[in-house]
């Protein structure tokens, strides 16, 4: 019998372990990546080394040039493929919020900080998006989708190939 298991551990406690043979790493993206029209992006790692705002040299363990290790992989419980196409989304230099305090070494200089998720390669994909609907402002939700992954390439694959991890990959804007 297959269960697919949604867990939600709260901050405090120790991580959840589910062990077995039939464990699977795959079929983790939730809500609301998982909605049929959402476009659902990986986060590529493009940078794993920055400065900080006090001249310190910092780093994470990513690989780079490689799906980050946090980007949840697919396909959805139902088979069907997402992601849909993945973008940086490892270590981005962006807006610093005033009313947000991250650790200095997150800072790297006045006004701006540096992240890792999804939801800093979530931006990239919006902003295309943007462009393609200026373009064209008839575009449905199931023809941008068709146009990205039409258009995307896993690096050393072949166009038109999926993978979990990487969905359609890559975004090649220019011919977009």
């Amino acid at each position: 019998m297959r269960v697919n298991v949604w867990s939600i551990v709260s901050a405090g406690s120790a991580d959840a372990a589910f062990q077995g043979s039939g464990l699977t790493p795959g079929l983790r993206i939730g809500s609301p990546g998982a909605a049929a029209e959402a476009v659902t992006v990986a986060a590529y790692t493009t940078r794993n080394q920055w400065q900080d705002v006090t001249g310190v040299s910092r780093a994470v363990g990513l690989g780079l040039n490689d799906i980050a290790d946090f980007s949840s992989p697919g396909p959805l419980r139902n088979g069907n493929p997402k992601p849909d196409v993945a973008a940086p989304g490892a270590m981005i230099v962006s807006c610093l919020s005033t009313a947000s305090s991250p650790p200095t070494s997150d800072i790297v200089t006045t006004g701006f900080r540096v992240n890792a998720g999804t939801s800093m390669a979530s931006p990239f994909i919006a902003g295309i998006v943007a462009l393609l609907l200026q373009r064209n402002p008839q575009l449905k939700p199931m023809d941008i989708k068709t146009l990205l992954r039409h258009n995307s390439i896993i690096p050393g694959q072949s166009s038109g190939t999926f993978d979990a991890q990487w969905g359609y990959g890559l975004i090649d804007a220019v011919h977009l």
